[in-house]
């Protein structure tokens, strides 16, 4: 999971200034008793399928074409668009969120599904793997859990500051609560999908690429530094696959200097 940075883009603002207006125009329909994503999507005076394909655009933009959550590379036709605080709550979900102080009934379900911050971009969560076994939000929507609403969230960086990683690529995170989600709801350490075994693929890439590059001296910091910069730069747009794994090693290795 990588801190996903929702400021004000082009892309955005077109896209979330589309789906603004479409709800507006829904709501001065005769007849329309609820405005939320699934009916504004659905009405063809709004083409939703123009809408949609605008919202995934810069969602994936943004994400640099990494899954929301488990950060495997995604793009237009691989990638849908998940809500972190779901539209069709069950009672048991709202009664959550309410535990926790947040008043959420369906009315705010359908506000914030029509909130572009509450907008992500993922994967298929393992939909055609033979296993059965599931991660992100396909994971989330099983019915062991999709009356638990998450903890953590990638729109928040001092969450992902939490993450930290084995050296065989299983995620973990030093808050109880987050760390259940990620391997409870997530599931982004389900080895049947090949989560863990890409991340130390990634880990390992990495550690070879500054080894190299030590020619039997310890890298200064501001060499690894720029080693860490050169990973957060996108090229075509796109960050690399379960890069997370490798700026949190560089991280660590930087703090150590």
């Amino acid at each position: 999971m990588l801190f996903i940075d929702k400021g004000l883009r082009s892309e955005r603002k077109a896209a979330e200034g589309a789906l603004r207006h479409g709800a507006k125009a829904l709501a001065q329909t005769p007849g329309v008793n609820r405005v939320n994503y699934d009916t504004v999507m659905e009405s063809s005076a709004n083409q939703g399928h123009v809408l949609h394909t605008s919202l995934l655009t810069s969602l994936l933009v943004e994400q640099g074409y990494l899954c929301a959550y488990c950060m495997r590379r995604i793009d237009e036709r691989t990638a849908h668009i998940e809500h972190y605080l779901v539209r069709h709550p069950s009672d048991e979900y709202v009664q959550a969120l309410n535990r926790r102080g947040y008043t959420y009934d369906r009315d705010e379900a359908d506000r914030q599904s029509l909130n572009y911050r509450n907008l992500l971009a993922v994967c298929d969560g393992g939909s055609d793997n033979p296993t059965g076994k599931k991660c992100c939000d396909k994971s989330r929507s099983d019915s062991r859990w999709e009356s638990i609403p998450l903890h953590i969230s990638p729109l928040e960086q001092w969450h992902v500051a939490t993450i930290s990683y084995s050296p065989k690529g299983m995620i973990r995170s030093t808050d109880p609560q987050f760390d259940q989600d990620l391997t409870g709801p997530l599931n982004l350490n389900e080895t049947a999908l090949g989560l863990p075994a890409a991340r130390e693929s990634v880990l390992k890439r990495v550690q070879q690429r500054v080894s190299k590059r030590r020619d039997g001296k310890q890298l200064l910091k501001t060499q690894l530094e720029k080693e860490r910069d050169t990973l957060l730069e996108r090229r075509d747009g796109r960050l690399d696959p379960y890069v997370g794994i490798a700026l949190w090693w560089l991280t660590k290795q930087i703090e150590k200097r």
